[in-house]
């Protein structure tokens, strides 16, 4: 009996010695972030009463590998997210990521997601930052006034007040997320046609409102001359013509073709007001994107970079890797080439070499793209940038020689 008391001692002492352990070590490693399915995140979050922390990033992402190497780590932040959230990393290029992206309406990374165990969306952030900020938006997530759910429901039960709308808006920008359509709906059936001289009213109503057929922009059409005579033509112009762009994006990225392009040709109705090609440009290669429509892609892509982003490095990275990764067509991963080296005259570091030596194994010329691919690796090490996804290809790269 002693003896199996003590066999029985031994094993107690091992499991929390080695429970200690692992602790210590999650500490040490920062964010103990979970590779599980997110319907089993959602599970261990209403079994543990937490709310679910998701890193939403790319591989391609400079500021989310900064985070992920500079900030999880560290043991004030390991502390307070280890404790207070279920956490996971989530790609939002592939799996599970591409639903989540557009449930949530993901667009830029890093974005922090905070969801209920239910799946609702309490609050989120976004951006490379300060650990003592990163922190406080975890502070925010679970402080019911500061939490963008709450601020969302205040304002939809109170609509009428132009400024808490206003605020929300603001905060909604800063987040990189569309208006609450419920909130921006109440506020404009219940604007009166001559509230919209009100500078804020028209701020909220030109900035946010959407659709043709909105009282609001049916009265501001009627009523151009007017309103130049009260703001000035410029004012006017400007207002308009940020309407317009604003509306045309939301458009696009609700994939609805006829009313996509029924927005596109009555935009031109205003004669007085220039557009921004640049800007419808993008519009159309959201469009083409949702749906998916590869050669309209392609096409647009090519017709635009060399006049829009030729002298934008990331840009023409980003254009480069979207075409590397959707195109298998030589001609146009050639001219994905000519924007990558384009890029790299500009600004030559790891992640441009990395993009390079992508599109080289893609278009067969492996001796090349080793050269580049093994350049990258040396320079994301001097550089402190994750080397393994290049590592991965050099690997590819030497096993099809």
């Amino acid at each position: 009996m002693l003896v199996q008391l003590r066999i029985l001692s031994t094993f107690v002492i091992l499991i929390l010695g080695t429970t200690i352990c692992k602790c210590q070590e999650n500490n040490s490693e920062g964010i103990l972030f979970l590779d599980k399915p997110f319907s089993e995140i959602k599970a261990l979050a209403k079994e543990q009463n937490k709310l679910i922390f998701v890193d939403a990033y790319t591989t391609w992402c400079g500021p989310c590998k900064r985070m992920s190497k500079e900030i999880f780590p560290l043991k004030n932040v390991a502390e307070f997210y280890n404790s207070n959230f279920i956490c996971t990393k989530i790609d939002m290029e592939k799996g599970e990521g591409l639903d989540i992206a557009k449930q949530y309406a993901v667009r830029n990374y890093p974005t922090y997601l905070f969801i209920s165990c239910d799946g609702e969306l309490i609050h989120r952030s976004l951006g490379s930052k300060p650990a003592d900020e990163f922190i406080q938006d975890g502070k925010n997530a679970l402080t019911p006034n500061l939490q963008l759910i709450g601020k969302i429901k205040y304002a939809r039960a109170n609509s009428e007040n132009e400024k808490i709308v206003d605020d929300l808006f603001i905060m909604m920008d800063e987040l990189a997320i569309s208006p609450d359509s419920i909130v921006l709906k109440s506020f404009i059936d219940q604007v009166k046609a001559e509230q919209i001289i009100n500078p804020l009213t028209f701020k909220i109503i030109n900035k946010y409102g959407v659709g043709l057929d909105t009282k609001a922009y049916k009265f501001q059409k009627d009523n151009y001359a007017k309103l130049v005579s009260v703001y000035s033509k410029d004012t006017i112009n400007t207002a308009f013509k940020d309407y317009i762009h604003r509306n045309l994006d939301i458009y696009a990225k609700r994939g609805n073709k006829e009313e996509y392009q029924k927005f596109k040709t009555e935009m031109t109705e205003l004669k007085e007001v220039k557009l921004d090609d640049e800007k419808i440009w993008l519009t159309d290669i959201n469009y083409y994107k949702l749906w998916k429509d590869l050669p309209a892609l392609e096409k647009t892509y090519l017709n635009g970079t060399e006049k829009y982003c030729w002298d934008d490095a990331n840009k023409l990275n980003s254009i480069a890797w979207t075409l590397f990764e959707k195109s298998s067509d030589k001609k146009v991963l050639l001219k994905a080439d000519k924007y990558i080296l384009r890029c790299l005259e500009l600004d030559e570091n790891g992640s441009y070499l990395d993009t390079r030596a992508n599109i080289l194994f893609k278009l067969g010329n492996k001796s090349e793209a080793k050269m580049v691919a093994e350049k990258a690796i040396l320079l994301l090490k001097k550089e402190g940038q994750d080397s393994s996804d290049t590592e991965d290809l050099l690997k590819k790269i030497n096993s099809n020689n």
